[in-house]
């Protein structure tokens, strides 16, 4: 994702959980655009094995909790987020049903990517529908709205927070 963030704050709650609601996440401003990545990893992740909507959110006006694992003893991990590393970013899903909860992308660091399909409020998406891309689409299909933006990986936004990134020497998130 690795856009920065046109959210805009409102008198409004945003909340969303994942299927198993293990973790749970909220905010009170909303997303200035949705980026739906078409990549094999997100359209395999669970729930809905399709391509994912995220939002834009700044680090400190999205907020997460997750329930207490049953039989966490003193000193154990009791938080229901998983963490995998990888190279561009971090993936945050849920330890009971896998669900992909957010990616911080090491590129931006005042920023998380939310799944906006956990979102509570489904029409979320298509109200934003007009500030959308596409990422990662082998070809623009059908499916696309004429006049969408489409692209076979990040956009070019994106791609030049990637090579800033490189030049600035990779550093790794340490948010999680």
């Amino acid at each position: 994702m690795i856009i920065t963030s046109h959210a805009t704050r409102e008198e409004r709650t945003l909340t969303g959980s994942c299927p198993c609601s293990g973790v749970s996440w909220s905010t009170t401003i909303l997303p200035g655009a949705i980026c739906i990545c078409h990549c094999m990893d997100c359209r395999s992740s669970p729930p809905s094995k399709s391509p994912i909507p995220f939002a834009f959110f700044p680090n400190d006006c999205i907020y997460f909790s997750s329930n207490a694992i049953a039989l966490a003893t003193a000193g154990r991990d009791t938080s229901n987020i998983k963490h995998v590393q990888e190279p561009r970013a971090i993936r945050g899903s849920c330890k009971g049903c896998d669900s992909l909860i957010y990616m911080k992308y090491h590129a931006s660091p005042g920023e998380t990517d939310v799944n906006m399909a956990l979102c509570d409020d489904k029409d979320m998406v298509t109200k934003l529908q007009d500030a959308t891309i596409h990422i990662f689409c082998e070809r623009e299909g059908k499916e696309m709205q004429q006049g969408q933006k489409t692209w076979t990986g990040f956009s070019d936004k994106q791609r030049l927070n990637l090579e800033r990134w490189d030049r600035e020497g990779r550093k790794k998130r340490l948010d999680v």
